[in-house]
């Protein structure tokens, strides 16, 4: 497996894999069209099965006003998950952290999303609050 950062999702191979991810997320309920999962700045890094195939993307942001990286979405294509590929993924970003001297890592998920909340548990990851949101009736 090979692991590449890009400075921008635009014009990669992690474009279509981000994409395939907020539908499957949309699709699931896990997410609702309102969200943003897919933004012009967020950051990627891809990995590559042998042969050169993106077979899993992690994207995220530098948010220099909190003095943190913040993960926009993570996947794996399923015929892959289970095989270190995430993992191989949150390790190239926590270097990235290090290398730019952020000491927090930021991320979130619908919190009917189990399988997401064990992955980040095993990471070591902390649950640390609880969003809400109201949604307004705009005519």
């Amino acid at each position: 497996m090979d692991i590449k950062h890009y400075d921008a999702i635009g014009h990669t191979p992690a474009l279509r894999l981000a994409v395939r991810c907020w539908h499957e997320l949309l699709e699931a309920g896990l997410i609702d069209d309102g969200g943003i999962a897919v933004g012009w700045d967020h950051k990627a890094i891809v990995a590559f099965a042998e042969g050169g195939t993106p077979i899993g993307v992690l994207t995220w942001t530098n948010q220099d006003w909190a003095n943190q990286l913040h993960v926009a979405l993570a996947y794996v294509i399923p015929q892959h998950r289970r095989q270190g590929v995430h993992t191989a993924m949150w390790h190239a970003l926590v270097a990235k952290a290090v290398e730019l001297k952020r000491p927090v890592i930021a991320s979130s998920t619908s919190l009917g999303n189990l399988a997401s909340r064990q992955m980040m548990a095993a990471q070591g990851r902390e649950e640390t609050g609880v969003v809400t949101r109201y949604r307004v009736v705009v005519p």
